[in-house]
């Protein structure tokens, strides 16, 4: 039976690249250059990927600096109080990974860890009591989850909030080890894939995005060796 896999992101799941001074537009990569569609590749036709992203996602943020644009109330972009609608919507699903938390760090580069940290384990249990009204047919389980701690901050002429953003990203990662043992969800570390970032130091490249995708197959499929089932 095909796995079903919902990639929960933000720009860096969505595929936004750096945006070009010189001429000011957006720009995604398509589905077989993002982090997803290379994970796809790797692992075959026994998976499936589906995707909720939306740029400036946060773990558990809302964003009014966001709502100037007209597009969505500042608690459109907070991933935890979206996450509900994002499981009904992509159901049944077999494994979520929760791509987020870059934004939390840029938004408040003082974060405390342990908000941080609260603030994962608040997604992890919204994931695992997620209920239907009725059983799905080939969903009778939450999902598990796959936190993926994200990728590293900051390149050449970063400013110095991602400078200071990247310094709190690099001491999370063995919290988050300890976390993931005691609330037994999966883990992996994106910086092993994206140790630096070229651009403004924020959005993964279509080489990165393919070091990523690489990184985030092998987990995946190591979860399934580990645990002969996803449910």
């Amino acid at each position: 039976m095909t796995k079903h896999i919902l990639a929960y992101g933000d720009s860096n799941t969505w595929g936004l690249l750096s945006a070009d001074e010189a001429t000011p537009q957006l720009e995604r990569l398509r589905f077989a250059d993002r982090w997803t569609g290379v994970a796809q590749a790797q692992l075959g036709d026994d998976f499936l990927f589906l995707e909720d992203a939306l740029p400036g996602r946060t773990l558990d943020l809302d964003r009014p600096d966001m709502a100037g644009s007209g597009l969505l109330a500042p608690c459109r972009w907070n991933g935890l109080k979206e996450i509900p609608l994002a499981l009904i919507r992509n159901v049944p699903i077999d494994l979520v990974v929760v791509a987020l938390g870059t934004n939390d760090l840029l938004q408040d580069p003082d974060l405390e860890i342990e908000t941080y940290l609260d603030r994962i384990d608040s997604m992890v249990k919204r994931i695992r009591s997620f209920q239907l009204p009725l059983p799905l047919k080939g969903m009778l389980l939450p999902p598990q989850t796959l936190v993926m701690a994200p990728p590293a901050l900051g390149g050449a002429g970063e400013s110095p909030l991602t400078e200071r953003a990247e310094a709190k990203r690099a001491i999370l990662f063995p919290s988050l080890i300890k976390q993931a043992r005691q609330s037994a969800y999966h883990l992996v570390n994106a910086a092993l894939a994206v140790p630096s970032l070229s651009g403004d130091g924020v959005h993964l490249d279509q080489l990165t995005h393919h070091r990523l995708g690489l990184l985030m197959a092998d987990a995946i499929k190591a979860i399934y060796q580990k645990t002969g089932r996803m449910t």
